[in-house]
């Protein structure tokens, strides 16, 4: 989470359990729609 928010390792302790459960679930859920989203695009080789 500190990666993708750019917070630090201290903020990220300040947060309760469940909120940093809840960011870890949203930060998955953005993931997973950027790789849906990327592999509709993919590029074949021979077609260049």
């Amino acid at each position: 989470m500190a990666y993708y928010f750019h917070w630090s390792r201290s903020e990220l302790m300040l947060l309760s359990h469940k909120e940093r459960i809840r960011f870890c679930e949203e930060v998955s859920k953005i993931n997973k729609k950027m790789n849906a989203d990327s592999s509709d695009k993919k590029v074949n080789i021979f077609d260049i």
